[in-house]
């Protein structure tokens, strides 16, 4: 599931759904965070050699979900809720990248 969110991103934007989705229960600035680590996650794991690349990724993942206080039940769900909400998706995707941008500056 991890390493298919950015195809996730681009499917769903892509995709209408003429009824309005229920938001996540999860804060914008929370979820934000969130995905901005699981894609730190995903470029550190580029330098994990292919053997060991998915237990990285789930230690890496279960890292992640501890320190924002929350399982990863509750991030795919309220993920789930932010897929079927393409407008609210890219916005927070497009925030997560910057997120990221900076934190790889310092």
């Amino acid at each position: 599931m991890h390493r298919l969110i950015p195809f996730i991103f681009f499917l769903v934007i892509s995709c209408n759904n003429p009824k309005t989705p229920p938001l996540p229960d999860l804060p914008d600035k929370e979820m934000i965070r969130i995905l901005a680590d699981l894609h730190m996650a995903e470029i550190a794991a580029k330098k994990v050699h292919p053997t060991k690349k998915d237990s990285f990724l789930n230690v890496y993942y279960n890292q992640v979900y501890q320190i924002h206080h929350i399982s990863k039940e509750k991030f795919e769900k309220e993920f789930e809720k932010l897929r079927k909400n393409p407008e609210k998706l890219e916005d927070i995707y497009k925030k997560s990248l910057d997120y990221v941008t900076v934190m790889s500056e310092q």
